[in-house]
């Protein structure tokens, strides 16, 4: 029963996804979506899907200093199952990314933090007299003031941005809202199909449709609305950290273009889903 409601309000989305596409070709694009979505088995439009965010991080992997890793035997298994998908295994190997480039910028570091300790204290063995403990209460003092780093100094001492943890940060970012709003738009359809319910007076009720409509207008163009520009302003950040250490920015347009791309067969995934 919930499946039927749920076809019918899925119809009503669909037209207001080509209403909220402004410019004629989207509306297109729009149908050619739904289109996809009806002729096609889930299995194809998955695969459709996959194979868009696996582009991306094979030109994101191809720019970068230092590979990604592949997915393992295991992770490959966890997605043919449906235990996890390509988007959260790619997640997960992006985030592992991050912390070995924080690991390594700070191995240099530690050495050279280490190296002066142990000297320090090899001299500190060598002289013990009993007439030095009196004059070691003085030495305090000296070991207090260390802490007191100036600001620049400080600031110079933390690891600087490098192409791999400035992509890689922003591809976690993008991960996440698309989680995210994936979510809030199943959610949304579980909405429309109760307040449907809850106010039709008969099968097939027109007037309930319409008012249906009226009611989640603002709510879908606001839940699009507000991914767009969650993702442009990640887009954007990514855009200027990369111009700042002077890295090409090519790759800003791939995002943008699987971002559109995944919209799509989001609508195409919705049709799918509920319409056949």
């Amino acid at each position: 029963m919930l499946k039927k409601v749920l076809k019918i309000l899925l119809i009503i989305f669909i037209i207001l996804a080509v209403i909220v596409g402004s410019v004629a070709i989207w509306q297109w694009k729009n149908i050619q979506s739904i289109m996809l979505g009806l002729r096609s088995d889930s299995g194809e439009i998955q695969k459709l899907r996959d194979e868009n965010q696996e582009k991306l991080v094979e030109d994101v992997n191809s720019i970068m200093d230092v590979p990604l890793r592949e997915m393992t035997k295991e992770e490959k298994e966890q997605i043919k199952s449906g235990e996890t998908t390509v988007s959260e295994i790619y997640q997960k190997i992006f985030e592992e990314k991050i912390k070995e480039e924080e690991k390594s910028a700070k191995k240099p570091e530690k050495e050279k933090e280490t190296k002066p300790d142990n000297k320090e204290t090899d001299k500190g063995n060598a002289k013990k007299p009993e007439k030095e403990d009196k004059p070691q209460k003085e030495d305090k003092p000296d070991k207090e003031e260390k802490p007191h780093k100036p600001a620049d100094t400080i600031e110079a001492e933390k690891p600087k941005a490098t192409k791999d943890t400035v992509i890689s940060a922003a591809m976690v970012e993008l991960y996440k809202l698309q989680n995210e709003f994936n979510a809030r738009a199943e959610a949304t359809i579980i909405q429309g199909a109760n307040y449907y319910e809850s106010i039709k007076k008969h099968p097939q009720d027109a007037d309930a449709r319409s008012a249906t409509i009226s009611h989640f207008t603002p709510t879908v163009r606001a839940i699009e609305s507000e991914c767009d520009s969650r993702v442009e302003t990640v887009v954007q950040k990514l855009e200027k950290d990369l111009k700042s250490i002077g890295e090409d920015t090519s790759v800003i347009g791939t995002i943008r273009a699987t971002y559109a791309n995944e919209k799509q067969l989001k609508l195409s995934y919705y049709s799918n889903k509920y319409l056949k």
